[in-house]
């Protein structure tokens, strides 16, 4: 075993202790953030003071830069895309100067765009933060940017600090967060506050349209997962099969009169489940819609029956009739109890088919020493592969098979038994009847388990 040196044990502390102290400054300004979201103009600055925050830290903690907001997490690369629009796509951009969490002014490159504020570093083609305009709440002129004065604090040629703040809304992407930039000239600022006011509005606008979308389609989700909802719908699957089971009893003596109310319920029923699929469409859209394979099923068979209902005279159509049978297999994605059992069955599908192939390759082998000793005196049961195949199936479903076993045990030249075809039946029977279709139950059994 590899001694670490406990110097290293001591280095690994220290660092775990200094990560420590830096995370706990991270949640003290984030919780500042979203605190001053709540406070006046007067004091909307407060929430990126950090000096009292540093206070009792060490040196080499107080003196590093760490901006919160210059280096993106991973969480905010997944949420947004963090790459700078194209130019089709800018609205503005120009070099301002950004107040960053050390009260300082510093250059930074400011593109709007129709949802987002990106901010990004000269040169740099990744934002370093990025505004979701739809969570902004307010634009105006920085009142107190005199307080912030510092070395090389306004533009060149500018006697005066002119600013303005971006007010984002607390508990969103940027936490509640002020942003403040600076701008070389009056005419500049009222450009920026006039473009991004308008940028706002149309970018809330459009997310209060996409949310009330959203709010529809979580009521629809509502509806549909309610108690009684499946319940209703499997009841008229229901109707609509007994309807087809009388239309096909009486199929052979009915009139004019009875095929016109055949038409009128069949009409109804389609309509009913085309809604009720365009319900299921518009609540689900669209991957989860397409991951359903229930949810599939009923688009091909309700597709099918519409298709049918408005085109009745196209040639073929009598097929696509013939597939509305189907719409009571729908049934199964409504009730609960019924969906477990195909569902499981569907989990059978492969051990199941495993066990069929253990029993077809037997009943193969069987089949040709079947060919083999007794295709010349029974060439009807025994005269091919495909027909000794047949034979041996008939066989192993018991249907009459002794009829069978007596012919193939009595057809000697002397009409003596033939003790070594009673031997080769009986194996048959006992290996693949008695045995191996037990198996492919048991297999089944067990996926239910």
């Amino acid at each position: 075993m590899m001694l670490v040196p406990s110097t290293s044990f001591r280095a690994l502390e220290a660092n775990l202790q200094k990560e420590s102290k830096i995370q706990d400054v991270i949640d003290q300004v984030l919780e500042s953030r979203t605190s001053a979201g709540f406070q006046d103009s007067e004091n909307r600055h407060s929430a990126l003071d950090l000096d009292d925050s540093f206070h009792g830290m060490p040196l080499d903690l107080k003196t590093q830069s760490f901006d919160l907001k210059e280096q993106p997490s991973k969480r905010d690369v997944g949420m947004y895309d963090m790459r700078v629009p194209s130019e089709s796509e800018r609205i503005r951009e120009e070099v301002v100067k950004r107040l960053n969490l050390q009260r300082e002014w510093q250059e930074r490159r400011l593109i709007l765009s129709e949802k987002f504020l990106h901010i990004t570093a000269i040169g740099n083609d990744r934002a370093v933060d990025i505004v979701p305009l739809h969570e902004v709440i307010g634009v105006s002129r920085m009142e107190d940017a005199g307080s912030f004065k510092t070395n090389n604090n306004a533009f060149v040629g500018s006697s005066a600090i002119i600013a303005f703040n971006v007010q984002t809304m607390p508990y969103g992407y940027n936490c509640g967060r002020t942003y403040s930039f600076q701008v070389s000239s009056e005419g500049k600022f009222r450009v920026w506050v006039q473009e991004l006011r308008r940028a706002v509005k149309a970018a809330t606008w459009e997310r209060a349209k996409h949310d009330r979308i959203k709010l529809m389609q979580g009521r629809a989700r509502e509806l549909m997962n309610s108690q009684g909802f499946p319940q209703c719908v499997a009841l008229l699957i229901a109707a609509n099969f007994v309807v087809n089971v009388v239309q096909a009893q009486v199929q052979s003596v009915d009139t004019t009169a009875d095929q016109d109310v055949f038409d009128k319920l069949d009409t109804a029923f389609t309509s009913i489940f085309a809604a009720e699929l365009a319900l299921n469409l518009f609540a689900n859209w669209l991957r989860p819609f397409l991951r359903d394979g229930w949810s599939i099923f009923d688009f091909f068979v309700v597709t099918v029956s519409v298709v049918s209902l408005l085109l009745p005279n196209v040639p073929g159509i009598s097929i696509l009739r013939l597939l509305r049978t189907f719409r009571v297999l729908r049934i199964f994605a409504r009730l609960r109890s019924l969906r477990m059992i195909i569902n499981s069955l569907t989990a059978s599908i492969v051990p199941v088919a495993n066990a069929f192939l253990v029993v077809a390759l037997v009943i193969c082998v069987y089949g040709i020493i079947c060919v083999q000793l007794y295709k010349e005196r029974l060439p009807n049961r025994f005269g091919r592969f495909s027909v000794s195949v047949f034979t041996l199936f008939k066989i192993v479903t018991f249907d009459n098979w002794s009829r069978i076993a007596d012919e193939l045990i009595d057809s000697t030249p002397d009409s003596s038994p033939d003790v070594g075809a009673a031997i080769l039946l009986c194996s048959y029977v006992l290996i693949v009847g008695w045995t191996l279709l037990p198996v492919v139950v048991a297999v089944l059994l067990d996926n239910f388990g």
